[in-house]
């Protein structure tokens, strides 16, 4: 008797479960949003702006919890000369298919800048000068740090180069052009100012592409934070 039906038969079961580990194996990142609007698209709700589901001045670290568990790296962050941030740091993150890491930085509020700068002795200090030490909002006795810091600024660093041309095309679904200029290090930076009426605040669109990798740093906040960046 021949062999070979049972060889085809076992052959073809090992093929399928190669294809249901491959799949497996790519499946979108656990934090992957396919409802959140995608990076080219921002939308204004009342007196907010909302970009891939975060809403600026709104969105508070138990929020972040909520969506993303407990994955979320946080830190304590003082750059010289500004105040005391919170920061929380996704390494794993997609949005509509495309992948990378998002930064999510909180404004606190007074009471909670005394305790923070407390809590940032002994903090390492980074490459770039800044202060830094772990801290975990989620896990303190206090619930104001899960509840008081507000959203000021979102970072998105897609994993995967991207040219100019097709930036532009994308974000040309912002509807208003930008303004644009190059640093010393011939990056290329675009700024997109979108209006809206009070009490609602001008948002700005922040896109620097290095001229080297391609890999571009795509940042949200409201305009007025971006105003240093422009060239004089």
């Amino acid at each position: 008797m021949s062999l070979h039906p049972l060889r085809f038969t076992l052959t073809f079961v090992a093929i399928a479960a190669v294809a249901t580990l491959t799949l497996l194996w790519v499946a979108p990142p656990q934090h992957a949003n396919l409802e959140a609007p995608p990076p080219w698209l921002v939308e204004q709700n009342g007196a907010h702006w909302q970009v891939m589901g975060w809403t600026l001045e709104t969105t508070t670290p138990e929020t972040v919890a909520k969506r993303l568990g407990s994955d979320v790296q946080w830190a304590i962050l003082r750059r010289p000369g500004q105040a005391v941030v919170l920061e929380g740091w996704v390494p794993d993150f997609a949005v509509h298919g495309l992948t990378g890491k998002l930064l999510l930085q909180f404004e606190l509020p007074e009471p909670l800048q005394a305790l923070a700068e407390a809590e940032g002795r002994g903090a390492e200090i980074t490459a770039s000068g800044n202060l830094r030490r772990e801290f975990d909002p989620l896990h303190q006795s206090d619930p104001r740090w899960r509840q008081a810091p507000r959203l000021q600024l979102l970072t998105f660093l897609p994993g995967v180069r991207i040219d100019a041309a097709t930036l532009e095309a994308r974000f040309a679904a912002l509807g208003t052009a930008p303004h644009r200029w190059q640093d010393e290090t011939q990056a290329s930076h675009w700024l997109y100012a979108l209006s809206c009426a009070a009490p609602c605040t001008p948002l700005g669109v922040h896109i620097a592409l290095p001229a080297e990798n391609g890999r571009p740093v795509i940042e949200y906040a409201l305009l007025e934070r971006f105003a240093a960046l422009l060239p004089s």
